[in-house]
Protein backbone atom coordinates (compact mmCIF):
# COMPACT_ATOMS: atom_id res chain seq x y z
CA UNK A 1 0.00 0.00 0.00
CA UNK A 2 1.11 3.12 -1.13
CA UNK A 3 0.71 6.07 1.92
CA UNK A 4 1.19 9.79 1.79
CA UNK A 5 3.22 11.73 4.24
CA UNK A 6 -0.12 13.20 5.11
CA UNK A 7 -2.09 9.79 5.06
CA UNK A 8 0.11 8.35 7.40
CA UNK A 9 0.52 11.09 10.15
CA UNK A 10 -3.72 10.87 10.05
CA UNK A 11 -3.61 6.85 11.41
CA UNK A 12 -0.55 7.52 13.86
CA UNK A 13 -3.40 9.39 16.29
CA UNK A 14 -5.55 6.67 16.37
CA UNK A 15 -3.05 4.03 17.49
CA UNK A 16 -1.23 6.20 19.85
CA UNK A 17 -4.83 7.73 21.56
CA UNK A 18 -4.78 7.33 25.12
CA UNK A 19 -7.61 4.80 25.86
CA UNK A 20 -9.58 4.10 29.43
CA UNK A 21 -11.99 2.27 29.62
CA UNK A 22 -15.06 2.75 32.11
CA UNK A 23 -15.70 -0.87 34.59
CA UNK A 24 -18.79 -1.86 33.65
CA UNK A 25 -21.68 -1.75 36.44
CA UNK A 26 -21.44 -5.43 36.56
CA UNK A 27 -17.69 -5.48 37.09
CA UNK A 28 -16.52 -5.22 40.79
CA UNK A 29 -12.79 -3.84 39.12
CA UNK A 30 -11.83 -1.56 36.66
CA UNK A 31 -10.33 -2.63 33.69
CA UNK A 32 -7.11 -0.19 32.23
CA UNK A 33 -6.04 0.16 28.59
CA UNK A 34 -2.39 1.08 27.78
CA UNK A 35 -1.16 1.32 24.17
CA UNK A 36 1.60 2.15 22.47
CA UNK A 37 2.55 2.68 18.79
CA UNK A 38 5.75 1.47 16.73
CA UNK A 39 6.97 2.74 13.38
CA UNK A 40 9.61 0.24 12.03
CA UNK A 41 12.12 1.06 9.19
CA UNK A 42 14.31 -0.28 7.95
CA UNK A 43 17.63 1.70 7.04
CA UNK A 44 17.84 3.84 4.22
CA UNK A 45 19.88 2.34 1.26
CA UNK A 46 23.81 2.00 2.14
CA UNK A 47 27.07 2.23 -0.01
CA UNK A 48 27.49 -1.71 -0.47
CA UNK A 49 29.44 -3.61 1.95
CA UNK A 50 33.09 -4.61 1.45
CA UNK A 51 35.55 -6.81 2.99
CA UNK A 52 37.38 -3.82 4.41
CA UNK A 53 34.28 -2.00 5.13
CA UNK A 54 31.24 -4.62 6.99
CA UNK A 55 30.00 -1.03 8.72
CA UNK A 56 29.22 0.87 5.43
CA UNK A 57 27.91 4.72 5.87
CA UNK A 58 24.10 5.37 3.43
CA UNK A 59 24.44 6.09 0.11
CA UNK A 60 23.73 9.68 -0.95
CA UNK A 61 20.11 8.16 -2.36
CA UNK A 62 19.50 6.53 1.16
CA UNK A 63 20.86 10.35 3.07
CA UNK A 64 17.60 11.49 0.85
CA UNK A 65 15.51 8.82 1.67
CA UNK A 66 16.36 9.72 5.83
CA UNK A 67 15.57 13.28 5.32
CA UNK A 68 12.31 12.41 3.51
CA UNK A 69 11.76 9.70 6.60
CA UNK A 70 12.07 12.88 9.00
CA UNK A 71 9.86 14.86 7.24
CA UNK A 72 6.82 12.17 6.87
CA UNK A 73 7.35 11.48 11.07
CA UNK A 74 7.88 15.37 12.33
CA UNK A 75 4.21 15.17 12.79
CA UNK A 76 3.23 11.70 14.52
CA UNK A 77 3.91 12.65 17.44
CA UNK A 78 7.48 10.36 18.27
CA UNK A 79 8.37 10.27 21.60
CA UNK A 80 11.23 8.12 21.64
CA UNK A 81 14.22 6.58 18.41
CA UNK A 82 15.84 3.88 18.34
CA UNK A 83 18.52 2.48 15.67
CA UNK A 84 21.28 -0.89 16.17
CA UNK A 85 25.00 0.66 16.65
CA UNK A 86 25.81 0.25 12.97
CA UNK A 87 26.20 3.75 11.18
CA UNK A 88 23.17 3.04 8.48
CA UNK A 89 20.50 2.53 11.06
CA UNK A 90 22.35 5.37 13.21
CA UNK A 91 22.32 7.86 9.96
CA UNK A 92 18.91 7.08 8.95
CA UNK A 93 17.48 8.17 12.61
CA UNK A 94 19.67 11.14 12.68
CA UNK A 95 17.33 13.39 10.40
CA UNK A 96 14.42 12.45 12.44
CA UNK A 97 15.97 12.92 15.94
CA UNK A 98 18.10 16.26 15.67
CA UNK A 99 14.35 17.32 13.68
CA UNK A 100 12.50 16.41 16.73
CA UNK A 101 15.02 17.09 19.79
CA UNK A 102 15.38 13.89 20.18
CA UNK A 103 18.54 11.57 21.14
CA UNK A 104 18.88 8.42 19.20
CA UNK A 105 18.89 5.63 21.59
CA UNK A 106 20.96 2.63 20.70
CA UNK A 107 20.04 -1.25 20.95
CA UNK A 108 22.59 -3.74 19.48
CA UNK A 109 21.24 -5.62 16.13
CA UNK A 110 22.18 -9.34 17.26
CA UNK A 111 19.81 -9.05 20.40
CA UNK A 112 16.99 -7.89 18.57
CA UNK A 113 14.31 -10.02 19.67
CA UNK A 114 15.17 -9.47 23.38
CA UNK A 115 14.93 -5.13 22.31
CA UNK A 116 11.90 -6.09 20.93
CA UNK A 117 10.71 -7.59 24.16
CA UNK A 118 11.19 -4.18 26.23
CA UNK A 119 9.30 -2.62 23.63
CA UNK A 120 5.79 -4.11 25.35
CA UNK A 121 7.18 -1.41 28.28
CA UNK A 122 6.27 1.34 26.28
CA UNK A 123 4.10 4.13 28.15
CA UNK A 124 0.86 4.68 27.37
CA UNK A 125 0.30 6.81 24.23
CA UNK A 126 4.00 6.56 23.31
CA UNK A 127 5.04 6.65 19.80
CA UNK A 128 8.56 4.85 19.18
CA UNK A 129 10.22 4.35 16.03
CA UNK A 130 12.56 1.67 16.05
CA UNK A 131 15.16 1.57 12.79
CA UNK A 132 16.76 -2.10 11.94
CA UNK A 133 17.94 -4.41 9.51
CA UNK A 134 16.40 -6.71 6.63
CA UNK A 135 16.53 -9.52 9.06
CA UNK A 136 15.83 -7.85 12.32
CA UNK A 137 12.65 -5.32 11.38
CA UNK A 138 10.76 -8.83 10.39
CA UNK A 139 11.82 -10.71 13.18
CA UNK A 140 10.64 -7.66 15.89
CA UNK A 141 7.41 -7.41 14.21
CA UNK A 142 6.94 -11.10 14.85
CA UNK A 143 8.12 -11.23 18.46
CA UNK A 144 5.60 -8.27 19.64
CA UNK A 145 2.84 -10.39 17.62
CA UNK A 146 2.94 -9.60 13.93
CA UNK A 147 3.76 -11.11 10.57
CA UNK A 148 4.94 -9.99 7.74
CA UNK A 149 4.13 -11.13 3.92
CA UNK A 150 6.54 -10.63 0.73
CA UNK A 151 9.71 -11.75 2.52
CA UNK A 152 12.36 -13.90 1.32
CA UNK A 153 13.52 -17.38 1.95
CA UNK A 154 14.78 -16.43 5.13
CA UNK A 155 11.90 -14.60 6.30
CA UNK A 156 14.08 -10.78 5.42
CA UNK A 157 13.49 -8.17 3.76
CA UNK A 158 14.01 -7.65 0.38
CA UNK A 159 17.29 -6.91 -0.54
CA UNK A 160 15.75 -3.90 -2.41
CA UNK A 161 13.52 -2.78 -0.01
CA UNK A 162 13.87 0.51 1.76
CA UNK A 163 10.11 2.19 1.84
CA UNK A 164 8.61 -0.05 4.05
CA UNK A 165 7.26 1.48 7.09
CA UNK A 166 5.61 -1.34 9.74
CA UNK A 167 3.40 0.47 11.92
CA UNK A 168 2.43 -1.85 14.67
CA UNK A 169 -0.34 -0.43 17.49
CA UNK A 170 0.59 -2.32 20.78
CA UNK A 171 -2.12 -2.68 23.62
CA UNK A 172 -3.00 -4.60 27.23
CA UNK A 173 -5.72 -4.70 29.67
CA UNK A 174 -4.01 -4.26 33.29
CA UNK A 175 -0.77 -5.43 33.95
CA UNK A 176 -0.01 -7.86 30.78
CA UNK A 177 2.67 -7.24 28.47
CA UNK A 178 1.47 -5.46 25.38
CA UNK A 179 1.12 -7.43 22.10
CA UNK A 180 0.14 -6.13 18.43
CA UNK A 181 -3.18 -5.54 17.89
CA UNK A 182 -2.71 -4.42 14.43
CA UNK A 183 0.30 -4.50 12.13
CA UNK A 184 -0.38 -1.83 8.82
CA UNK A 185 2.66 -2.93 6.32
CA UNK A 186 3.27 0.42 4.25
CA UNK A 187 5.09 1.82 1.24
CA UNK A 188 6.16 5.20 1.91
CA UNK A 189 8.16 7.01 -0.97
Amino acid sequence: MKLTALAFLALVPLFASPTSQSPSPDRATSETTRNATIIFLRHAEALPRTRENQNPDLADVGKKRAQRWAKTLRAASVTQIFATELGRTQQTAAPLAKALGLKVQQYGARKSEAFANTLRNLKQGEVAVVVGHSNTVPQMVEVLGGKLTGLDKKGYLQDTEHDRMIVQALATANAEPMRAIQTLDLRVQ
